[in-house]
């Protein structure tokens, strides 16, 4: 029993001199108040940058929370003991500005303002040649939302050639100059320091190519907006081809159903349609054409071209002329004055071939700037046609 007491002793007394032991010495360490100077800018687009300068900031990014309206923002660029540039968060809203470095919380930076971001929708150019030609001097139109109207915070470039001439900014339309020596590209407009990017543009035209400038409905799928239901019917099998001038000599086919005649257009063969002059089968106004024209009327500039016509089949019986025409003016010549009024013209008439595909190119040349019109005249005896797939126009 002794010896119970005396370890008990012993134990009580380990206890108690492990109790007087000091434990560990932790530093509790005070961060000096952060306090701020300015900041810069006071308004600007979300995702741009703003640079908030003081003291005792630091260098430690991890610790500093910057909030614009009270949205958090997302990244901090850099952080030093007297300067924090922040990356203003895109979905932040105009209000106080609120910066806390570790535990300090500072809520008098100041106040943000946030600029709407604008919206770059259309590049147009209003020159006589197309929608995306500009030679220089001529006037664009650039389309979109919140552009800002202060000249001293937007610049425009084509292709990296500085426009000079601004005529006017608005809201929601700016109108600009086209600048000399610049090369086809895409027009850029910085407002404020963000750079937008729109469509491209040309100097003048390419080689080539250029039926999306001048023509519409010129190939496969065609188009036949423009119809009556007078003239629809209930087959729907001949039509009249939209942006296409058809004579009435050349509407001269009765949909089943229909009341009001159409022509130049044919979805028999082709769900896409084929442009088509046809006589015989019962047509309606007597199974012959006599002087039927379709054609567009474009304006071109002076140059070389070439219009080509690719053609599905044909079959002409013997008596017909079929011209492709280049022609002067608002219209094609009648059937008798082609070779002496024509710009240019081919016949591509045969009484030997039929059902055959072909491509026929009709070149002219034009000094000046022309109004012209491109197309077909036509005389048909019972039992002709042609069918074209696609007109080209090209520059060469």
């Amino acid at each position: 029993m002794r010896n119970i007491f005396f370890v008990s002793a012993i134990i009580a007394c380990l206890l108690i001199a492990a109790g007087c032991e000091k434990g560990p010495d932790f530093k509790v360490y005070t961060y000096p108040a952060q306090s701020s100077s300015g900041m810069t800018p006071g308004s600007g687009f979300a995702g741009s940058d703003v640079t908030i300068r003081g003291k005792n900031f630091g260098s430690l990014i991890q610790a500093v929370r910057v909030y614009f309206g009270g949205v958090k923002a997302d990244t901090v660029r850099s952080c030093t003991d007297s300067v924090i540039v922040v990356k203003v968060p895109l979905n932040a809203l105009s209000g106080s500005v609120t910066l806390q470095v570790w535990t300090t919380i500072n809520d008098s930076i100041g106040v943000f303002t946030v600029i709407p971001l604008p919206v770059l929708t259309s590049v147009v150019s209003k020159g006589s040649i197309a929608p995306i030609i500009a030679a220089p001097g001529d006037t664009v139109l650039l389309r979109g939302t919140h552009f800002m109207t202060d000249p001293s915070k937007v610049s425009i470039d084509f292709n990296g050639t500085a426009a000079t001439n601004i005529v006017s900014l608005q809201d929601t339309l700016i109108t600009v100059i086209a600048p000399s020596g610049y090369s086809a590209g895409n027009v850029h407009v910085t407002f404020n320091g963000l750079t937008l990017t729109g469509s491209a543009l040309a100097p003048g035209l390419p080689q080539g190519d250029i039926s999306s400038f001048y023509l519409k409905n010129y190939k496969q799928p065609y188009t036949s907006n423009g119809m009556t239901s007078a003239q629809k019917g209930t087959s729907g099998k001949w039509a009249t081809p939209d942006y296409w001038t058809v004579t009435a000599d050349g509407q001269n086919q009765l949909n089943s159903g229909a009341t009001a005649r159409c022509g130049g257009l044919s979805y028999q063969n082709f769900s896409t349609g084929e442009l088509i002059l046809q006589a015989g089968w019962g047509d309606a106004t007597g199974n012959t054409l006599n002087n039927a024209k379709m054609y567009q009327t474009i304006s071109l500039p002076a140059g070389n071209y070439s219009l080509v016509v690719n053609i599905n089949n044909f079959g002409f019986a013997a008596g017909g002329t079929n011209y492709i025409v280049a022609a002067s003016g608002a219209g094609l010549p009648d059937i008798g004055n082609v070779p002496t009024s024509a710009l240019a013209y081919t016949n591509f008439s045969s009484s030997s071939s039929s059902n055959s595909a072909t491509t026929t190119t009709l070149n002219f040349s034009l000094t000046d700037p022309t109004i012209i019109s491109l197309g077909f005249v036509s005389t048909q005896v019972a039992n002709s046609w042609f069918r074209v797939a696609s007109v080209q126009l090209n520059l060469l």
